[in-house]
């Protein structure tokens, strides 16, 4: 009887540990939420293996397949008219995950590319954008497993763009 006590007893931590960690995820609040909904809609077409977190094959998958979608003329760089035709593309294909902010991610992304842009000729070579995007789901990652999930896929976090 003594032994199973002491063995209900020893699991008791990890058992109410586990309880707990549940509890907290069940418990978010509805604006963190949605955008964790918000971030899921934007992964899930580079979550290669469906488990909800961005690998670093992913993630260079997902650089490099933006840039090559963006890239309209296949010359690596992204000129001015490339650029504005990516950011009015976001809008157009984001006005449903994004509504009335739409724009605003929008303003976000022209930032980003501008500050892609390190040599400031107003064209983004594949270099540039690989290097700054890459830079940037690195900075995400901020336990430093080379994954990505949910939590620290970061959308709405960005310096201004360089005056």
């Amino acid at each position: 009887m003594l032994k199973v006590l002491l063995f209900v007893v020893a699991g008791l931590p990890a058992f109410l540990f586990t309880y707990s960690a549940q509890a907290e995820e069940d418990s978010v609040p509805a604006a963190l939420q949605r955008k964790y909904d918000q971030r899921m809609v934007f992964m899930a077409p580079y979550d290669a293996n469906q488990d909800k977190i961005l690998q670093r094959e992913e993630q260079r998958a997902m650089v490099i397949g933006q840039f090559k979608r963006a890239d309209s003329d296949a010359d690596g760089s992204l000129s001015q008219g490339e650029q504005q035709g990516l950011l009015g593309g976001f809008v157009e294909d984001n006005q449903e995950t994004y509504g009335a902010f739409a724009e605003r991610r929008a303003k976000q992304l022209k930032n980003r590319l501008h500050n892609a842009d390190s040599n400031e000729d107003g064209m983004v070579s594949k270099a540039e954008y690989y290097n700054y995007f890459g830079r940037r789901y690195s900075a995400m990652d901020k336990n430093g497993d080379g994954s990505l999930t949910v939590q620290e896929f970061r959308t709405d976090t960005e310096t201004r763009g360089r005056r």
